[in-house]
């Protein structure tokens, strides 16, 4: 998912929770806490599910260099272009 569509989601739903929360508490600096908890907790889940995601890759990338090391050289290969176009765009 690209960073903004996440970041607009965020916004939405901690938007919808905050406005939930006040109805249901009709307390402001308690909506505000519940909502600061309720981003973090967004957050925190997110970042783990990106560790996951990359870990995973990182697995059936190995993987695939095991069954064929041709592969392995050719994905060696992708990486340091990919670190070399990215170097440039900085």
């Amino acid at each position: 998912m690209r960073f903004p569509r996440f970041l607009i989601g965020l916004l939405a739903a901690l938007l919808v929770f905050g406005v939930t929360t006040y109805l249901i508490t009709g307390n402001v600096w308690r909506t505000l806490g519940q909502t600061l908890v309720c981003a973090f907790l967004i957050q925190l889940g997110y970042f783990v599910v990106i560790l996951w995601l990359v870990s995973r890759r990182k697995s059936q990338v190995s993987d695939d260099a095991q069954k064929n090391p041709d592969d392995a050289h050719f994905h060696k290969q992708r990486r340091s272009i990919f670190a070399s176009r990215l170097r440039h765009t900085r």
